[in-house]
């Protein structure tokens, strides 16, 4: 993907060696990127395909990219809390003899 961004930066420096100072800088970026998309995948090999939110966030030093998902860590903990419940029915049905503790 191509990528093109324009910076306006304008940078503000006071001192004057009495302990007065100022260090001003404001940055504003246009870019070509979009703020976001969504793409579909499973979180887990093997699993259900989950739409998944991206944000892009940009560096404002370097313009390094991040993607970044607001909510995929609650995704993630509620797909092992799943898992989890699911390994264990499992091992109920087929072992009903066997006691299952939960802690």
């Amino acid at each position: 993907m191509n990528f093109k961004a324009t910076v306006n930066r304008e940078i503000e420096k006071k001192d004057d060696n009495r302990g007065n100072k100022k260090d001003l800088i404001e940055q504003v970026v246009q870019t070509s990127l979009p703020s976001g998309f969504s793409i579909h995948i499973p979180l887990f090999k093997g699993r259900e395909v989950r739409k998944i939110n991206l944000e892009i966030l940009i560096d404002g030093d370097d313009f390094a990219c991040t993607l970044f998902s607001p909510n995929i860590i609650e995704m993630i903990e509620e797909g092992f809390d799943k898992m989890i419940e699911l390994e264990i029915q499992l091992i109920k049905e087929s072992y009903p003899e066997l006691v299952v503790i939960e802690i």
